[in-house]
């Protein structure tokens, strides 16, 4: 992450810079032109003189123009970066920012860098302390800001040496300039760390949070006294010249100002006929038994931001019925966030209070809670709701890419207590839930490929066709996980077994869990290309790649055949949808070849071949296939026949065709659960509807599917039919809600991976805007709207590389600027004020009339 603001500073400085470097010859200039004039023109002057005092003053231009340029190369290197994390405004903690900002400022007279600590127990505030004092001061650090866990790193890796490597080359690749290396040995990043902050000029802030002990911190501290350190830590780490500054609980006043904060005054507001001061009382009672921790007000202000209905009354009476025995301060500040949870929500934070760690995947929580391996999607719904409410982290493990969640810590603290109350459901059962994860964790890893293709035929697949997209994601990554642990033990048997007996057994296990990863890939690619991914779908597509695995390689290739068509690059799409069907017949996969063919159509129907395309889609439909096996195919396949008629140059009678063939294909679709098909169905209807000039059934339609998109959370698929109702009105000439749902169409996707998607759909809103402006006598917000938009198409379809669509946009980009023109000279030639861009017309002048 980069400051803005500072990089502007450093940019005002190498403009002042750049000024005094030109200005400096000015001088010469003077003197030469003085020495020039009082030079007598009557041939007795040495003419070398003459030349001296014309070129003289040229060369030294030229000298400091080389100069100038060299500097400005030498500064455009520097890295000014800042790692800081986001962290929400300090409350009643002025005293202690006071005093960090005056020693971080402060002058150093001896070599050391400035050091200071905060110091204080866990949920008090140290870190959103640490990170508004480092945010105030950065003016006074012109090397950067780095910030580091150290506490959390510590639990990932219990070498010491290894952390701290780590830390040092994130330090490092922050610092120096790309492209440079970074030491592969904890002595060289230790030494090159120190090069690049001993700059006494340009000092370096460094924030160190959670750091355990001295040992530590003590190879990640800068050089030069320009330098400051910040660390934050339980107890004060014992190393020489530290400033120490204490953090207490907060004072009762502080606490309320921060839940209000949060919540927002008006909850503490009483509503009729309830006791004025009962909110004030409960909101005064949930602060005094947070106990003055921030953590602890902050999490009961998510809790209650998440009810907004809740009065704080009847929300504080529940922390009476989830007290521990005996009672204690440290059960006691997290009660109320507890308090808010459902019963199931409640087991679920309590079962994770077990584990010995805090960083967990779903599937250890439900082995915790007992749930039947098909009820593991419980695990993540409950996860992610405690995530929500602030007791979870969600983490993405960077060995496999798999979402993880962690616990915070003194969270993990409050439910080892609460499993150890005798009230708890895991009291007697501790012993039991605990088995059984050591359990799954031994079967976990003898799993083999056929565990793992289970995994993907059985959870992956099904999920995404009946739309859960994020268990379908889910699965895939867990089973890319299984893969890869796999493959890990069984490398480590083969170097054990080498040249031995068991060799041949464990290089055959090897190469099964190398096919489960690349099966694993493929089935992620998958997901992510349902979901809008473009380019970091088709890495993994080129990851899944191999011609020694061709089960995985038919359907890497059938997804970018499918990405490629995205893009419009058909010849790309061509090839490899040839070879997919190719390695698809080899292996004689006929399933894999029906969708094979269901792409393949597509493409040859957007590229205008139509009747091919229809030839070859019906050769997918008469595949011999089982019954089963393709009457859950028939649906997408029809999808694809009804798409390629809609491409082409439909008449009436194709219309009815195509409207026919998807209705046969909804019913399917719909009997058999399919709903993500069911989705895309109706969105193409709504397209053969508008197409049929049918124009109020088509927006319903579209409608239809928008909502069966909407529960899915797809947003890929809820753009698609934004831009369909966009395109709807805009036949219906109703220009201001055409423009409405494209803007909204064009944003969705541009949160999308999408691009000529994005392109299409600013340029047809760019085209609307033309003619609503036209309309509203050349109305120059729209039109000057209207030529942001048809830019950032021409952007998109020139990074994209296409030409032709680049030429249309051309074309409607003249328009807009002529009709912008005509308009400024009306309004020149009536004496009309001048003419305001308002860059978001439509939201505040449409939206109301919407």
């Amino acid at each position: 992450m980069w400051d803005r603001e500072r990089t502007q500073a450093i940019g005002g400085r190498r403009m002042r810079r750049r000024l005094m470097i030109l200005a400096a010859p000015l001088p010469l200039f003077a003197v030469s032109y003085m020495a020039f004039a009082q030079t007598p023109n009557d041939g007795n002057s040495h003419p070398a003189l003459r030349l001296f005092t014309i070129l003289g003053p040229l060369v030294l231009l030229m000298i400091f123009a080389a100069w100038s340029v060299l500097s400005e190369w030498r500064s455009s290197e520097v890295i000014v970066p800042s790692m800081l994390p986001p962290a929400p405004p300090t409350v009643g903690r002025s005293i202690q920012l006071s005093k960090l900002r005056e020693y971080l400022v402060s002058l150093r007279r001896d070599s050391r860098p400035r050091l200071v600590q905060i110091v204080g127990e866990p949920g008090l505030g140290k870190t959103t302390l640490a990170v508004d004092a480092a945010r105030s001061v950065t003016s006074h650090y012109a090397g950067g800001v780095l910030f580091a866990t150290v506490g959390a790193a510590h639990l990932r890796d219990s070498s010491r040496d290894a952390v701290t490597k780590a830390i040092l080359k994130d330090f490092i690749q922050a610092l120096q300039r790309g492209g440079t290396a970074v030491p592969n040995t904890l002595e060289g990043c230790i030494e090159r760390f120190r090069a690049l902050t001993s700059k006494s000029r340009r000092g370096v802030l460094v924030l160190l949070d959670n750091v355990p002990n001295a040992a530590a911190v003590k190879n990640l501290l800068p050089s030069g006294p320009a330098s400051g350190v910040i660390v934050t830590s339980r107890k004060a780490v014992s190393l020489p010249d530290w400033h120490v500054i204490p953090v207490a609980a907060l004072s009762p006043e502080d606490s309320l100002t921060l839940l209000v904060s949060i919540i927002g005054e008006q909850r503490l507001q009483p509503t009729s006929g309830a006791d004025p001061n009962a909110d004030a009382d409960a909101a005064r009672e949930i602060v005094k038994r947070c106990g003055g921790s921030p953590l602890a007000i902050r999490l009961a202000g998510a809790a209650l931001v998440a009810r907004p209905h809740w009065s704080l009354a009847r929300a504080a009476e529940g922390m009476e019925t989830v007290r521990m025995k005996p009672r204690n301060k440290a059960s006691g500040v997290f009660d109320f966030s507890f308090a808010l949870l459902t019963e199931q929500e409640q087991n679920a934070l309590v079962a994770l209070g077990l584990l010995e760690e805090r960083v967990f995947e779903p599937w250890m929580l439900a082995t915790l809670l007992g749930l039947p391996n098909d009820e593991e999607a419980v695990a993540w719904r409950l996860s992610d709701r405690l995530a929500t409410v602030g007791l979870l982290e969600t983490i993405m493990n960077d060995a496999t890419g798999a979402t993880e969640y962690r616990i915070l810590e003194q969270v993990h603290e409050y439910a080892r207590l609460r499993a150890r109350d005798p009230s708890s459901p895991f009291a007697t059962r501790a012993d039991v839930a605990k088995e059984r994860l050591k359990q799954a964790r031994r079967a976990r890893g003898t799993r083999d490929l056929r565990e793992i293709r289970e995994i993907l035929t059985g959870q992956v697949y099904p999920a995404l066709e009946k739309g859960y997209l994020t268990r379908s994601q889910n699965y895939a990554l867990d089973a890319l996980t299984l893969a890869r642990e796999t493959i890990a033990r069984a490398e480590a048997e083969v170097d054990r077994t080498a040249g031995g007996a068991g060799s041949t057994s464990a290089r055959n296990r090897l190469e099964a869990a190398q096919k489960g990863e690349r099966l694993a890939l493929a089935a992620l690619a998958e997901v992510r290309t349902e979901l809008g991914g473009v380019d970091d779908a088709l890495a993994l597509c080129k990851q899944a790649r191999g011609a020694a695995f061709p089960e995985a390689d038919v359907r890497a290739l059938r997804c970018m055949g499918k990405l490629y068509r995205r893009k419009h690059q058909f010849a790309d799409a061509q090839k490899v949808l040839a070879e997919a069907a190719e390695v698809a017949d080899s292996i004689d996969e006929r399933s894999e070849l029906a969708r094979v063919y269901r792409e393949t159509a597509i493409m040859l129907g957007k590229m205008g071949h139509t009747a091919e395309a229809l030839k070859i889609v019906d050769e997918g439909l008469s595949l011999d296939l089982p019954a089963e096996v393709a009457r859950r195919l028939r649906p997408s396949l029809l999808w694809a026949k009804a798409l390629v008629i809609a491409d082409g140059s439909p008449s009436r009678h194709e219309d009815a065709d195509a409207e026919q063939i998807l209705a046969e294909a909804l019913e399917i679709a719909r009997e058999l659960g399919q709903r993500l098909w069911a989705a895309w169905i109706e969105l193409l209807l709504a397209r053969v509807l508008r197409q049929a000039d049918r124009l109020e059934q088509s927006r319903m339609t579209a409608d239809r599917a928008m909502e069966l998109f909407g529960q899915m959370r797809h947003r890929y698929g809820v753009a698609w039919c934004r831009l369909e109702a966009g395109r709807s009105y805009r036949t219906a000439d109703r220009l201001s809600d055409a423009i409405l749902r494209l803007e909204e169409a064009r944003q969705s996707l541009s949160t999308c991976d999408d691009r000529w998607m994005e392109a299409c759909a600013a340029f047809e809103l760019g085209e609307v805007l033309i003619r609503s402006g036209q309309e509203s006598d050349n109305d120059a917000s729209r039109l000057s709207a209207a030529v942001r938009e048809l830019r950032l198409a021409d952007a998109l379809f020139e990074q994209l590389g296409d030409s032709a669509s680049r030429e249309r946009v051309t074309q409607a980009l003249k328009q807009a600027n002529r009709a912008l023109a005509d308009r400024r000279t009306q309004t020149s030639t009536a004496g009309s004020p001048p003419i305001v861009d308002a860059a978001g017309f439509w939201h505040s002048n449409l939206a109301g009339t919407h």
